[in-house]
């Protein structure tokens, strides 16, 4: 074996005879593969993918992001913010590229902080700040620290040169940021290669035990086989006869022949139990409530609700939070003065009879208005509706209209002269037959 073959076969890869060495740009290079996990299957980020729970986790994280509404606000002096709708910032990330939406962009960053840990997109510079992202493969750039702090980014171009980049010309998008020293996440593939491997392992279990039809195997007993080579022919000759499609046909037996049935044993009848449970610890590392990714043994009707609430706050909200305050930190032209936002209020929204309770409570309540609500709903502004409404038994407290307070003050006095004209002359009341108009 020569020396490249050892070096493919340490980490994993057969080269198959006469195949072709890998380019300078190709991935073999640059990845950095968490290695062989403890259950004896190799791990990486597209053989995690490969597992279904991983891959809906992933799926659910950045597809989640990636559908939300995102604006750019401006501060204002006082509490507040308005939209900031002209921010050079904004088209660019509607469309950061010639090939990417605002959606696929989203959705391949928050899919490379989940498999990769972090997320480079190249940054191009115009006369009004940021003017194209381009997204770049994880395994193509290597973060350097230097001697005097800084970092940089070497980005392995397609063919083959590598190109040393500052800060300022890549958007790095860090996951769990613990290894201060090269400034870079954490991989969750690396760190949990034990937890996945038996995911994998499992899956490749299954796989064996389906591809035998998972019927009970059986053993042909006999005692005259003859030698290895002739005991080889006959098992090739049952599976021919019996094997694939000819599974299930008519068998005819010899006569010092006879079959002996092994039945399926209990671990194998409760492999699906342990595919389970290794789902809900992919769940785990992800965070991710188990009924989002299908597993819905603990979910019911009355907690479904609760759990997907628990599932912004929890889950989705860190992941926004962190990718906010990046684009805040480093694309953002005025940060001072702007902010970035994604909107979860639709992931929030209840049933439908609970959310037009909670939109008449606050529109009765003042806070906001019949328009403010119809914009929640996705319906366009009524004229004559912007203004929110003040309940007339409301008033600021300690004070409120100087007018209607004179008002009141005269109303009183007026009644308190009345009352004392009815304690001075009783009769008048009976007489009149009616009182003072007021």
């Amino acid at each position: 074996m020569g020396l490249l073959d050892t070096l493919h076969a340490e980490r994993g890869f057969m080269v198959a005879e006469g195949a072709a060495t890998p380019g300078p740009a190709d991935n073999f290079w640059y990845t950095e593969h968490p290695g062989m996990g403890a259950a004896g299957v190799r791990i990486s980020p597209e053989s995690v993918a490969g597992i279904s729970s991983a891959y809906a986790c992933g799926k659910v994280l950045s597809e989640t992001t990636a559908q939300l509404p995102f604006d750019i606000f401006k501060r204002r002096k006082s509490k507040g913010r308005d939209s900031a709708d002209d921010h050079p910032l904004l088209p660019v990330m509607r469309a950061p590229n010639d090939e990417d939406t605002s959606f696929t962009f989203f959705e391949t960053g928050i899919w490379d902080n989940c498999f990769r840990g972090n997320h480079f997109s190249e940054i191009f510079l115009g006369r009004r700040g940021v003017e194209r992202l381009v997204p770049l493969h994880p395994d193509t750039v290597k973060v350097q620290r230097l001697t005097n702090g800084r970092r940089r980014y070497d980005v392995t171009r397609p063919n083959g040169t590598i190109e040393k980049l500052p800060p300022e010309k890549i958007f790095h998008v860090p996951a769990l940021k613990v290894d201060r020293k090269r400034a870079v996440g954490l991989n969750p593939i690396a760190t949990h290669r034990t937890t996945l491997g038996i995911a994998a392992a499992q899956d490749a279990y299954a796989a064996s035990f389906y591809k035998n039809n998972a019927q009970p195997s059986i053993a042909l007993k006999s005692d005259s086989w003859g030698d290895a080579e002739a005991q080889a022919g006959h098992l090739a000759a049952w599976k021919r006869a019996h094997g694939g499609p000819n599974r299930g046909g008519v068998s005819l037996i010899p006569e010092n022949v006879s079959i002996e049935t092994i039945a399926m044993t209990h671990r194998d009848a409760q492999h699906i139990d342990g595919m389970k449970l290794s789902a809900v610890a992919v769940a785990r590392i992800f965070r991710m409530p188990p009924h989002m990714i299908g597993i819905l043994d603990r979910a019911t009707f009355s907690n479904i609700e609760q759990q997907s609430i628990e599932f912004v706050i929890y889950t989705m909200l860190p992941w926004l939070i962190r990718w906010e305050s990046e684009i805040n930190r480093q694309l953002l032209v005025g940060a001072d003065q702007f902010f970035v936002k994604f909107n979860v209020a639709g992931l929030l929204r209840g049933n439908i009879v609970d959310r037009y309770a909670a939109h008449m409570s606050a529109i009765q309540a003042g806070w906001k208005s019949a328009n403010e609500v119809r914009e929640d709903e996705d319906l366009n502004p009524i004229e004559g509706l912007g203004e929110p409404r003040q309940p007339l038994n409301m008033a600021p407290a300690g004070g409120g209209d100087p007018k209607q307070e004179a008002r009141i003050v005269r109303l009183e006095k007026r009644v308190d002269e009345v009352l004392m004209r009815f304690e001075n002359e009783p009769m008048l009341a009976s007489t009149n037959g009616h009182f003072e108009d007021l």
